[in-house]
């Protein structure tokens, strides 16, 4: 029962010695933007076109988004061109690449031009750009963690989704800013 007791206490002080925090963040769309609120499941904002919706998630470690293709027209994400703007601090983001398949559009020299992955009529895709390394997110120092999270209040952070349509590259622009955040234990 003593042995027990003793490797419980060790497990315990281990357990407390080696915890890991990470940064929940919480983002609001900038005045202005064409974005809305709209609370549907992990997907709480809501950008409308005439031909498509995106439903947007951003985090800390990564910002999702899923595309609505409500069009009988083909949509093509064109992740080559994807960037994610530290507006702030001017630290920019690209070469996302997409979870799923990809086609490689190149020129004559074998440059990759587009990047695309196609979202079907009346269909939809989703998916997620890494954004770890962006902003603190994670550390085995509570206190340190909790003054780099808190320098990030205000920061506004800018997603540029480029979509093809029609052979039509339009750039569509998400600005958010950081506007609270917990620390907690991973």
């Amino acid at each position: 029962m003593k042995l027990i007791n003793f490797l419980s206490i060790v497990a315990l002080l281990l357990s407390i010695g080696c915890s890991s925090y990470i940064t929940k963040y919480y983002f609001e769309p900038t005045q202005g933007s064409k974005i809305n609120l709209d609370l549907n499941g992990r997907y709480n904002y809501l950008f409308e076109a005439e031909n498509f919706k995106i439903r947007l998630d951003p985090d800390a470690d990564r910002f999702g988004f899923r595309i609505f293709n409500n069009s009988k027209e083909n949509i093509y994400i064109v992740w080559n061109q994807i960037k994610v703007t530290n507006v702030t601090d001017i630290i920019e983001l690209k070469d996302f690449k997409p979870t799923q398949k990809e086609d490689l559009i190149k020129d004559t020299v074998g440059n990759v031009i587009y990047s695309l992955t196609l979202v079907n009529p009346d269909s939809n895709y989703n998916d997620e750009l890494p954004l770890e390394k962006f902003i603190a997110y994670k550390s085995n120092n509570e206190t340190e963690l909790d003054s780099l999270a808190a320098l990030q209040i205000g920061k506004q952070i800018l997603i540029q989704i480029p979509l093809m349509i029609n052979s039509v590259v339009s750039e569509y622009k998400f600005p958010f800013e950081v506007v609270s955040y917990d620390v907690r234990r991973k």
